[in-house]
C-alpha cells in the first residue's frame, strides 16, 4: 500500500476532531470485508455543498469544486448509503497518473478518470466520493450520499478520498493534506462518519 498516511507520525495529527475523538489509521492489509449492507436510492445527485457550507462551519474551510464546475457527465445510475449515523470507514487512494495544480488541469484529469471508470470499467460514475487536487481544492465525485466503487467489499460502508496523482513513493503536498484534514473534519461535523470510523490508506485502483 501507499505510505503517505503514516500512523507512526502523530505530530501531523490531521484526523482529530473537536471532541478529541481520533480516527484510527490502519493498513489496508488488515481488512476483512464486512457483510454486505443493502442500499437504497434517495433523491438526486445534485451538489449539496452550498447548503452544507451555510450550515456547518468546518465545511466552509476548503475550496470546493462541484461536479458541474469540473464538467462531470451524469451518472449511469445512483446507489445511496442506507445509514443514518455515518459510514464506518474512510479510504484514501491515489488515482495513479498525472498530477495537477490548477482547477483547469485537475478538471481535465478528473473528466478523463470519469470516462475511464464509466466507459472502460463499466461503473456508474467516477469511483471516488471526493478527489483532492494539487491546488488544494476538493473536487466532488459521488459526494457524501452516494456509494462509490473504490474498495471491494467496503463500498457500501465507506467514503473514499482520491489524491490526484501518484503517491507510492512520496507524500502529497501540504495543501492536499490540509484539504483532506478539513474534509474529514467537515464529515465529522455533518455526522457523515461515525465516531468510531477508521481511516485506511489503500493502493490505487
Amino acid at each position: 500500500t501507499s505510505s503517505y498516511l503514516n500512523p507512526t507520525k502523530p505530530q501531523r495529527n490531521y484526523l482529530k476532531n473537536s471532541r478529541d475523538d481520533t480516527l484510527q489509521i490502519r493498513s489496508g492489509n488488515e481488512l476483512e470485508p464486512p457483510s454486505a449492507w443493502q442500499t437504497v436510492n434517495h433523491g438526486s445527485a445534485s451538489s449539496l455543498q452550498n447548503a452544507i457550507e451555510n450550515t456547518y462551519i468546518k465545511c466552509s474551510r476548503y475550496l470546493f469544486v462541484s461536479r458541474e464546475q469540473w464538467g462531470a457527465k451524469s451518472p449511469k445510475d445512483e446507489d445511496y448509503f442506507n445509514t443514518l449515523d455515518g459510514v464506518s470507514y474512510v479510504f484514501y487512494h491515489h488515482t495513479d497518473g498525472e498530477e495537477c495544480n490548477s482547477t483547469t488541469s485537475c478538471a481535465e484529469i478528473i473528466r478523463m478518470w470519469q470516462m475511464c471508470h464509466q466507459d472502460t470499467r463499466g461503473w456508474d460514475d467516477i469511483a471516488y466520493n471526493f478527489l483532492i487536487g494539487g491546488d488544494g481544492s476538493v473536487y466532488e465525485g459521488r459526494g457524501w450520499k452516494r456509494v462509490g466503487a473504490h474498495t471491494l467489499g467496503y463500498n457500501d460502508v465507506s467514503l473514499s478520498l482520491g489524491f490526484i496523482g501518484t503517491y507510492s513513493n512520496k507524500v502529497p503536498n501540504p495543501e492536499m493534506l490540509t484539504a483532506a484534514e478539513m474534509l474529514i473534519e467537515c464529515g465529522i461535523e455533518m455526522i457523515q462518519y461515525s465516531v468510531t470510523s477508521k481511516v485506511y490508506e489503500r493502493p490505487c485502483l
